[in-house]
Formats: C-alpha cells, sequence, structure tokens
C-alpha cells in the first residue's frame, strides 16, 4: 500500500503537468524530491494515508454490505425455506449461516445457545451454507427437508448435527 501511495502521488504531480503547465519541470522536480524528503523525515504520514484509505475502503464496503442486506431482506428474514428457531415477533432476529461440518460453527453454536438461553426474545433464521463438501450438502438437504415437512422436529435435528463431533460422512 505504501508503493501505492507513493505511485499515486508521483502520478499526481507528473499528472499536473498533462492537464496544465502551472509549474516547470524544474518545479516539479523539486516538488518530487519534496515529497519524498517529507515521506522519509515524516513516515508517519504514510501511516495516516494508510489509515485514511482503510477507512474510506471500510465506508465502501459497509455502503456495499447495507445495500446488499436491504436488497436481500426478503430473502434473508421471510424465506419460507428457510428456518427458524423462536419466537415469530422476536424484537432481535438473527440470521445465521451454518455448516453443519464446519468446526467453527460448531463452536459459535454454542454462543448462540447461550443468547437464545439468556434472551427469549430473539428469533434464528438457519441458513445452511454447506461448503465442506458432499457431506454437508447432504446435511443440509436433509435438515431443509424435515424443516419443510416436520418443522416441529427440525430444532433437535439441528442440534444433534451441529453438536455431533466430526464431519456427517
Amino acid at each position: 500500500k505504501i508503493n501505492l501511495i507513493i505511485t499515486a502521488l508521483l502520478l499526481s504531480t507528473a499528472s499536473l503537468s498533462a492537464v496544465s503547465a502551472p509549474f516547470t519541470q524544474e518545479q516539479e522536480q523539486r516538488i518530487r524530491e519534496l515529497i519524498r524528503e517529507t515521506l522519509v523525515t515524516q513516515p508517519q504520514i504514510l501511516d495516516e494515508a494508510i489509515g485514511e484509505l482503510q477507512k474510506q475502503e471500510m465506508a465502501k464496503q459497509d455502503s456495499v454490505l447495507k445495500n446488499l442486506l436491504k436488497d436481500n431482506a426478503a430473502k434473508l428474514y421471510n424465506s419460507a425455506d428457510s428456518p427458524k428457531i423462536g419466537p415469530k415477533n422476536a424484537a432481535l432476529t438473527l440470521v445465521y449461516f451454518t455448516d453443519y461440518n464446519c468446526p467453527y460453527c460448531k463452536q459459535f453454536e454454542a454462543s448462540l445457545e447461550k443468547v437464545m438461553a439468556k434472551h427469549a426474545d430473539v428469533n434464528l433464521i438457519i441458513k445452511p451454507l454447506p461448503y465442506l463438501g458432499d457431506s454437508s450438502q447432504s446435511s443440509a438437504e436433509l435438515a431443509l427437508t424435515l424443516w419443510q415437512t416436520q418443522p416441529e422436529k427440525f430444532a433437535a435435528f439441528h442440534q444433534g448435527l451441529i453438536s455431533k463431533n466430526g464431519r456427517h460422512d
């Protein structure tokens, strides 16, 4: 990123002469030298520039994510195909993407269970996201089929799959 910033600074000074010629070649060379001297003697400027660039990138990503969530809210929160655990009109709804074979998902599930136990007004929408192979796919399909045919049995089945150690081969 440092090279990117330095390149951008140098290109911006180079582009000044292409747009209009407010500086002579000697002045442009001196500007480049001053920029380099400043960056060498005050390298914290690069940290500030990188920090600002990261802030701007995060703001862009945040905006994209907010728009993505807004555009897909119905699919995320109101899909009849997605299993739900908790009260229908909860104060807080969590959308949870999981793979029944993912060890990190299995660890995270314990935290979700604590939240659900502590806060009765939380609704959990489960989105199976099978990315660890065929057994993940078949576990997700089985869970979703059970949700469609016998939703009252889903929570226990989900708990059994997610709490089982290892993969579901």
